[in-house]
C-alpha cells in the first residue's frame, strides 16, 4: 500500500522547521514507495562529526510533544554522514537514526509510529563531500 507523505504546515509553521527537498523514499519496512506531496520539509537533525549523539533534547521534545497531537501519523527518519565517516564507522548513520528514535520515544511518541531509512552517503546535502550539513538525521512526518 503507498503512503502519500503530507507535511502538516501547522507544526511546521509553529516551529519554523522548513528544509530540504526529496522526492522519493522507500519504506525499508513495507517496501512501499513513498511520495512527497510538498518541496518544504522540516530542518533534519544535525551530528558532529563522527558522533551519533545528540544534544538537542528539548528541540525532540517539543517535535514529540507537538506530534502526539496529530493521529494517523507516522515518523520517516533517514540517516546520512559523510564518506570518511562511512569509512571508519559504517554504522554511524543507522546509529544516528536510532539516537533519534530513542529520543522521540523517551519523550512519549510511539515507537511503532517510527519509520527508518538508512542512506548513509547516498543523498548528500552538500556537494563538498565532508560538509557538516551531510552528518544528520532528516525526518519527516507520513499521513497514514
Amino acid at each position: 500500500m503507498n503512503k502519500k507523505l503530507i507535511i502538516l504546515f501547522t507544526i511546521f509553521l509553529s516551529l519554523n522547521l522548513f528544509g530540504q527537498n526529496i522526492e522519493h523514499v522507500k519504506d525499508e519496512n513495507t517496501g512501499a514507495e513513498l511520495e512527497i506531496s510538498s518541496d518544504n520539509f522540516p530542518e533534519p537533525f544535525f551530528f558532529d562529526k563522527d558522533s551519533s549523539t545528540y544534544y538537542k533534547k528539548e528541540y525532540i521534545q517539543k517535535i514529540s510533544s507537538d506530534l502526539l497531537k496529530i493521529d494517523n501519523t507516522e515518523i520517516l527518519l533517514t540517516g546520512h554522514c559523510t564518506i570518511l565517516e562511512q569509512k571508519s564507522n559504517p554504522s554511524i548513520s543507522i546509529n544516528r537514526i536510532k539516537e533519534i528514535k530513542k529520543l522521540l520515544i523517551e519523550s512519549g511518541y510511539d515507537e511503532n509510529r517510527i519509520v527508518i531509512k538508512d542512506e548513509k552517503t547516498n543523498q548528500p546535502r552538500s556537494s563538498s563531500p565532508e560538509s557538516n550539513e551531510n552528518r544528520r538525521v532528516d525526518w519527516f512526518i507520513i499521513q497514514r
